[in-house]
This record gives structure tokens, C-alpha cells and sequence, in this order.
């Protein structure tokens, strides 16, 4: 045999000739295999080694071991867990089912109570009228006078659901206010999109115009 690469230890790369099947064949060993790594192959002539070594045949055949396979069926998820782990699952399922029932349990029959206080629908507005006024927004208290009576008005005349007003158009309902009071198209346009009131005097005068033209509305 041949021994290369001797050191303390023995020898890193042998090579012996063995018969097989009638012929012989040559059996290299080689004791690392960080000569065949891209990190080593440009130290100590391991370039030229491993050029050697597996370039002296046309054909290479490169084995790398992995898992081995086995015939038998698959186990299910059951089978694969231990015989212990298996009874502290069913206990597990137990307790969570006892827990789910003891939340779930009747705690009696519903208690009406009273509520603590009853705000009439006329004192919650007035409320909000001065928390309006406080705050000096004159802008979006007009906004919220005009969307209410559009609101109502669009299914007076047949232009909407009374849900809301988002399907009607600004032109139609001017139009069919006008035709409906007698009103021109400039006077019910600035009534129902028109400016902020410029003071609270002309926010009540707002205020009343809008109740006039919808009962003029429903008059007619």
C-alpha cells in the first residue's frame, strides 16, 4: 500500500490495492476531509490532491449518507406519543372541559334594574344646544340643523328613504323644495347649504326658517 501525509498519529491518505470480483481495485482512504472543502483547497497543495484523487476517472460518483428509509406504514399522532404523555393528555381534555362547563353554568335568571337616571329627549338636546354655544360653534351646529331637516324633507318629497339622505341630490332636492313652497331656488339653496350664521341671533333665525319651510312642506 501506499501512505502519505505520515505524522505522530499515522498516516493522513492510504491507498491499497484490493482484488474484487476477479479484478482488482484501488482504495483510497483519506483520514479529514477537509482537503475536498472549499475552505481548504487552497492550503498545502490540497487543490492538487483532490484534482488527483478524483480526477483520475471519467465518471465520479459522489455518495453522501443521509436518513434511511423504511418500509414500514406511518404512525399516526397518537402512536408516536409516549404511553405517559397520552393519559396527561386526557387529563388535560378533562379539566378543560370541566373548566368550560363551570364558566358556562347558569348564574339565574336576567335582573331588570332601573336606570340610574331617565334624560328627557328635550333636555338632552338643550344640552347639547349650550355645549354648542359654549364652544362658539355656530358652523357646525348649522351643519347639523340643515343635514336634519334635509333629512326629513327628502322623503317628504319623495326623494329618499327616510334612513338618510345620501342618495339625494343637492339640485333635486332644492328643486322640488321650490316647486313644493313657492320659495326660489337661491332662497331654499342658502337655507339648506348655505353659510355659517354669523351670530347667534342668525343662528335662530336659521333655526326658524328651517321649521317654517318644512311645515310649509308638509302643508302643502
Amino acid at each position: 500500500g501506499l501512505e502519505c501525509y505520515s505524522g505522530e498519529g499515522g498516516a493522513a491518505l492510504v491507498q491499497v490495492t484490493a482484488p474484487v470480483d476477479a479484478s482488482s481495485r484501488t482504495i483510497t482512504v483519506l483520514g479529514t476531509p477537509e482537503p475536498l472543502t472549499n475552505g481548504g483547497l487552497a492550503e498545502q497543495g490540497n487543490a492538487a490532491l483532490t484534482m488527483r484523487l478524483l480526477g483520475t476517472r471519467p465518471t465520479l460518483l459522489w455518495y453522501l449518507p443521509g436518513p434511511e428509509q423504511s418500509d414500514a406504514a406511518p404512525r399516526s399522532l397518537g402512536e408516536l406519543i409516549p404511553a405517559g404523555w397520552r393519559w396527561a393528555a386526557v387529563q388535560l381534555a378533562l379539566a378543560a372541559v370541566l373548566a368550560a362547563v363551570w364558566r358556562a353554568r347558569r348564574l339565574g335568571a336576567v335582573v331588570h334594574e332601573p336606570l340610574p337616571v331617565v334624560v328627557r329627549a328635550v333636555e338632552a338636546v338643550e344640552g347639547r344646544a349650550r355645549l354648542y354655544r359654549r364652544a362658539g360653534a355656530r358652523e357646525h351646529a348649522a351643519d347639523t340643523l340643515r343635514a336634519a331637516t334635509r333629512a326629513r324633507l327628502a322623503p317628504l318629497l319623495g326623494l329618499g328613504r327616510p334612513d338618510g339622505e345620501q342618495a339625494v341630490a343637492p339640485q333635486a332636492l332644492v328643486d322640488a323644495v321650490a316647486a313644493r313652497t313657492g320659495r326660489t331656488a337661491v332662497e331654499v339653496t342658502g337655507l339648506l347649504y348655505g353659510p355659517a350664521p354669523a351670530d347667534e341671533r342668525a343662528m335662530v333665525e336659521l333655526a326658524d326658517n328651517l321649521d317654517d319651510c318644512e311645515r310649509e312642506v308638509l302643508r302643502t
